[in-house]
């Protein structure tokens, strides 16, 4: 079934239903994985999900239902159960929902990228992969060593009874690689580019090209390997400490970041992040 048909007889079938507002979201989301360990490829996953979404107002208020089965029969059920749920919402409503007369979008947007990270073969992805694990293995200390790869395509399309139909193509990717340094009595763990599960950005495979996988490798497996015999941190009140950047910016999230979300102010952290 073509998404065309999908939105047309889903608005169709709620205007005909009484909807003065209706709208349809159609999403096809794509996410690739591939993780690598100690010189081998552990998985290499590609899981895609498709649906829509309807969301109707009717006598003054909201209904919304959703599917994943994508036929003309689904888009008339769907909308037909969102206008029900309008209809309930509207029984408890305090005032009507009103909207303004924004002019109907039509409109295309496909993220800036070079290369598609879709169209990369697997053969290809997983090359940088193991060799920073192998670099990183050099060391004597290190006995753990891995590296991932994770692409993410959202293909959205927007319409409304209005007239707007929007589409858009968002495409992320990223990846990261650690390693772990095992001592007499300590272990130590060191990743590339950032502590927290790698970076991402909004872009093509050329971002992750751009991480330098292979190229710092090296210097993250040296640096678990001095962490194992370097001395512990003075311990102060009162000290002038440096902070690489990468730490900084973990530092900014945690200590500026998650106050603005207000719960800090009372002391507490409510886990919404």
């Amino acid at each position: 079934m073509s998404k065309e048909k999908i939105i047309e007889t889903a608005l169709g079938r709620a205007e005909g239903l009484g909807a003065s507002v209706a709208d349809i979201r159609v999403v096809d989301y794509e996410v690739e994985t591939i993780t690598a360990k100690n010189g081998k490829v552990e998985s290499a996953e590609y899981t895609e999900s498709l649906g829509f979404g309807v969301r109707v107002l009717v006598d003054g208020s909201w209904g919304f239902a959703g599917s994943s089965k994508m036929d003309a029969d689904e888009a008339a059920r769907i909308a037909e159960r969102a206008v029900k749920i309008a209809k309930a919402s509207a029984m408890t409503k305090e005032k009507d929902v009103v909207l303004d007369h924004t002019p109907p979008a039509k409109d295309t947007y496909v993220t800036p990228h070079e290369i598609d990270p879709f169209t990369v073969p697997l053969e290809e992805k997983v090359k940088p992969l193991l060799s920073a694990i192998a670099l990183m293995q050099k060391e004597k200390a290190v006995k753990t060593a891995e590296g991932f790869f994770t692409g993410f395509k959202t293909r959205k399309t927007f319409a409304n009874l209005a007239g707007a139909l929007i589409d858009q193509t968002i495409i992320e990717c990223g990846g990261g690689i650690s390693c772990v340094a095992f001592g007499e009595d300590d272990m130590q763990i060191r990743s590339h580019p950032n502590s927290f599960r790698g970076n991402f950005a909004t872009g093509g495979y050329e971002f992750f090209q751009g991480l330098g996988l292979v190229e710092n490798a090296e210097r993250t497996a040296s640096e678990a390997a001095l962490l194992l015999t370097a001395k512990p941190c003075p311990q102060e009140d009162q000290a002038t400490i440096i902070i690489a950047g990468n730490q900084l910016g973990l530092q900014i999230h945690e200590s500026c970041g998650h106050p603005i979300e207000l719960d800090r102010v009372f002391g507490m952290e409510a886990a919404f992040a």
